[in-house]
């Protein structure tokens, strides 16, 4: 923060301009690895939005994009650490799934790495709620804290922030199923959730353990 310019109000930069800025990167429809020309034009956006009495020049390798830059890198890490502790503490509260082996069956249930049930928020009779199951929710739900305090309104939806969300949930499910074998023993320590608040497109969801993922491990387990 130091080497940025004087005339930035910190508390402008922390409380409006980062969440602007990953706000826009959220909607980006390649947020995993974003070029630096994609960052460069959604801090000048933020920028002008945030600060449209200043006219500094950002350009890739200045203070204010290298800034910027790491706290996308945070947010994007941060995501995945959410993902972690959202899994964790499903499978250490769920009786029955006290073993990795037990742990590795229940996942394959949930059709990791084939008809993808985890993401759905209903998967019987019929599947209904694409990327809205407690897992992506949940973790998605990180996303929108991070960016309180955006001062815009976009009418795009955040499919990037989305996309991270489910790829980081598939993750930490692919590393416990892993954990059945001994060569890819974990160490993941159980860690309590945060409540998270809600904005507007997370309205009238509860996000709460699920019986639709704990029913999909049980339809699993008696074929």
């Amino acid at each position: 923060m130091a080497n940025l310019p004087a005339d930035i109000d910190i508390t402008i930069w922390t409380k409006y301009f980062i969440p602007t800025c990953i706000d826009i990167l959220g909607e980006h429809h390649a947020p995993f690895f974003p070029t630096d020309a994609d960052v460069l034009k959604s801090i000048a956006k933020a920028f002008r939005v945030c600060f449209p009495g200043l006219a500094h020049e950002i350009t890739i390798g200045s203070m204010i994009f290298k800034v910027l830059s790491q706290r996308c890198c945070e947010w994007r890490n941060k995501c995945s650490a959410t993902a972690q502790d959202n899994v964790t503490e499903f499978l250490d509260g769920t009786p029955g799934l006290e073993t990795p082996e037990a742990r590795a069956e229940y996942i394959e249930g949930l059709g990791v790495g084939s008809t993808c049930d985890y993401l759905y928020q209903q998967i019987t009779p019929v599947r209904r709620g694409c990327f809205r199951s407690d897992f992506v929710l949940k973790t998605f739900a990180f996303h929108l804290n991070a960016i309180e305090g955006t001062i815009r309104d976009s009418p795009y939806p955040a499919i990037g922030a989305l996309g991270i969300a489910a790829i980081a949930v598939f993750h930490h499910l692919t590393l416990f199923r892993l954990d059945s074998h001994s060569e890819y023993r974990l160490n993941v320590p159980s860690s309590s959730m945060k409540p998270v608040r809600s904005r507007s497109l997370m309205a009238g969801v509860t996000i709460t353990p699920s019986s639709s993922l704990r029913q999909a491990g049980a339809t699993h387990a008696t074929r």
